[in-house]
């Protein structure tokens, strides 16, 4: 059976992390938690350009460690792709292995979190200004990539409801391709 990867985006303090573990409970699977975070916390709140491909690279890797625990879907929280954002919003630009990585990465499905909920601060967050702005670049990327994805927004139960029924979707849009190949075969 294949897997399926959900990859969760969005600006600061906007549910990805809350999101990502609640999804992952609910279908009875694994998720991938924010390289990133880790990686900041453990060099106190420091972290430069040339650390992109090093965060990416393990966020890449701890995805693909977490596919042999996975049930049908993995929920990713963060991809290359978010931090070619995130290094623009830090550094002016992305790094060009981070690019690299970003444009070989896929996922089934971006659930980007809106920005309609109230800034939570914590001991690394620093975007509250800039959340309008790396919530319509967030878009804008995707958007240009042609990815497949859905806005995530209002309250907290509204989002998940949101995120269940498109993830649904994503799981019985594959059941009945399976089906119709399958008969085909006959």
């Amino acid at each position: 059976m294949d897997i399926f990867k959900v990859c969760i985006i969005g600006a600061d303090s906007t549910g990805k992390t809350t999101l990502a573990r609640n999804l992952a409970a609910y279908y009875g699977t694994a998720f991938v938690p924010e390289y990133a975070r880790e990686f900041i916390e453990a060099h106190d709140g420091t972290f430069n350009f040339n650390d992109m491909p090093t965060i990416v690279e393990a966020q890449l890797l701890a995805e693909a460690k977490q596919l042999s625990a996975t049930h049908r879907v993995l929920f990713c929280d963060g991809s290359a792709l978010a931090n070619c954002i995130w290094s623009e919003r830090y550094f002016g630009r992305s790094h060009p292995k981070v690019i690299e990585l970003a444009n070989a990465s896929s996922y089934d499905l971006f659930l980007l979190t809106r920005i309609d909920v109230p800034w939570k601060a914590d001991a690394i967050r620093d975007s509250k200004g800039h959340r309008k702005w790396l919530d319509t670049r967030f878009e804008a990327e995707l958007t240009k990539r042609g990815w497949r994805y859905v806005s995530i927004d209002g309250s907290w139960d509204r989002r998940f409801a949101t995120s269940v029924r498109h993830v649904n979707e994503l799981l019985n849009i594959d059941l009945s391709d399976r089906e119709a190949t399958m008969q085909g075969d006959d």
